[in-house]
């Protein structure tokens, strides 16, 4: 999982000219990158690790990587105490490869 996302990214990069803000899983992709990134605690701390924020919805068939200058807020989801962005969505921009 890490290895594609790293991938992705870099793909968008290359092709938008900026790095990506936000990556898109499902509770799926997010349970695998977990478990390949074991030694971070935490939604926060691998969001930091991928410098990107991380939306996570069942939806999602394969992660996808997007860039936006809106101002994300945290709230609390589920029962483990974990957070995922909430979009203020005036002004948004999405490009999604």
């Amino acid at each position: 999982m890490l290895s594609y996302l790293y991938r992705i990214a870099t793909e968008y990069q290359r092709h938008h000219g900026v790095a990506p803000t936000l990556l898109y899983l499902s509770p799926d992709h997010l349970a695998q990158l977990r478990t390949e990134l074991s030694g971070i605690d935490g939604l926060e701390g691998i969001s930091r690790f991928l410098g990107m924020e991380m939306l996570i919805d069942r939806e999602i068939r394969h992660p996808h990587v997007a860039w936006s200058r809106i101002h994300w807020c945290r709230h609390e989801q589920g029962s483990h105490g974990d957070h995922a962005p909430a979009p203020h969505r005036a002004g948004a921009r999405r490009d999604t490869m």
